[in-house]
């Protein structure tokens, strides 16, 4: 299945293309540690499991990830390229599974053709994921923040959930955008709905530790 293939196009905001999914993902791997102290009644003989994490850096160091998945299962890609007016870095770690595969991406959008990158709270969200949805059935956004190694920028997140345009399965896409000078960093996380709590240490994880170092400022013209 191509699902993702419409995503990842050749416009600014979509630049890579993910291979098909070709079996069930296994499940994830997770390193064990020792129980907590016992608090309230909790079983204190009862060990925790946790997702088996690394950390990753891409392009020279551009993308910093603190805790990105870890373990066989997972592909790892970056792909940089030029386009008319933009570059475009994107670091995507990808795990096989059906309906489609669950991605995990960070990326870095630069202008470089005078222009700004569009605030990400004025996205039309619908509109944006349009092609990968048959139907929306919720859109939630809110205000957050997005790490770079320098501070934390001002950010929009939003996650959308509806039925894939293809394959006709349950899909949810959460997403961040922030923007600083000429550069856009977003950090997405997609899959089918029934993946979600299994992989949500992984989800979480990615989101709360990608950091971003940002590009000098470009010359005035």
């Amino acid at each position: 299945m191509a699902f993702f293939s419409r995503l990842f196009g050749k416009g600014k905001a979509n630049d890579a293309a993910i291979a098909d999914a070709a079996s069930e993902a296994p499940e994830a791997p997770t390193a064990t540690v020792a129980a907590p102290p016992t608090h309230d009644g909790f079983d204190a003989g009862t060990a925790m499991k946790v997702p088996k994490l690394r950390a990753y850096e891409a392009f020279g160091g551009a993308v910093r990830v603190l805790e990105a998945p870890a373990g066989k299962a997972w592909e790892v890609d970056e792909d940089g390229r030029q386009g008319q007016g933009f570059l475009a870095m994107s670091l995507r770690f990808i795990r096989p599974a059906e309906p489609a595969p669950m991605a995990l991406l960070a990326k870095i959008y630069t202008l470089i053709d005078g222009t700004k990158p569009n605030d990400p709270a004025s996205t039309d969200w619908r509109a944006a994921f349009a092609p990968l949805f048959a139907s929306v059935d919720r859109v939630d956004v809110t205000t957050t923040e997005q790490l770079t190694m320098e501070s934390a920028l001002p950010a929009t997140e939003v996650i959308v959930e509806g039925v894939s345009a293809e394959g006709g399965f349950p899909l949810r896409i959460r997403e961040r955008r922030a923007v600083l000078g000429n550069e856009e960093f977003v950090v997405t996380a997609m899959c089918a709905i029934s993946l979600l709590e299994r992989f949500a240490g992984h989800i979480d994880a990615w989101f709360d530790t990608v950091a971003f170092v940002p590009s000098p400022a470009l010359p005035p013209d």
